[in-house]
């Protein structure tokens, strides 16, 4: 199945018009919003019902500009959107967890709980959706030999080795991809990229 993904667009209507650009011209079979798709939380509701209005099955977290219950709040009365945070889930034959918010800290309890709590559903059949990048990474490397990213997630991604991650938060590493023990990590940027994945 051809993903849709993207992150950071920060309210920009021009990001907006690539993702539905890119719809139009790839045929994806899914949107992945990986968070931060506004300033501050400005215009939550009226991001997400445009992005609904796509109608497309479309997987989200929020980012650190966004509340988590009032993301999933709205999500709750949209017909194609689906909020991931702290959770796995299925959607359309892919299974994702996801994790949202955050981005500034390199442990995280909550996700270190989350992982614990959900590591036997986390395989090679999983993405990993999360809003702040794994540590010492392409995708968290600010400056040369700077790194800013989460450990708790790489913890996590090599313990389990899912299919694939997907991250954002780092504006200086759009469009950065690596590689943890053979396990792909990108960073999809506002302007969206198309990636091919397996689904049942």
């Amino acid at each position: 199945m051809k993903l849709l993904v993207f992150t950071d667009t920060h309210g920009d209507p021009k990001a907006f018009k690539r993702i539905k650009d890119l719809i139009a011209e790839e045929s994806p079979g899914m949107i992945v919003c990986a968070g931060d798709f506004t300033i501050f939380g400005q215009g939550v509701a009226d991001f997400l019902t445009e992005l609904d209005s796509l109608n497309l099955p479309t997987v989200i977290i929020h980012g650190n500009h966004e509340e988590e219950e009032e993301v999933a709040q709205i999500v709750e009365g949209c017909n194609n959107l689906h909020f991931v945070h702290g959770q796995v889930k299925e959607v359309q034959g892919i299974k994702f967890f996801g994790f949202g918010g955050h981005g500034f800290r390199q442990r995280e309890p909550l996700l270190e709980q989350l992982g614990e709590q959900h590591g036997h559903l986390i395989d090679g059949t999983t993405i990993i959706l999360s809003h702040p990048p794994p540590y010492g990474t392409a995708v968290d490397e600010i400056e040369p030999g700077w790194h800013v990213g989460n450990q708790s997630l790489l913890e996590i991604i090599e313990a389990r080795l899912p299919m694939l991650v997907l991250c954002g938060h780092i504006h200086e590493c759009f469009h950065e991809r690596d590689e943890i023990l053979g396990v792909p990590v990108i960073n999809p940027g506002p302007d969206g990229e198309i990636i091919e994945v397996e689904d049942d």
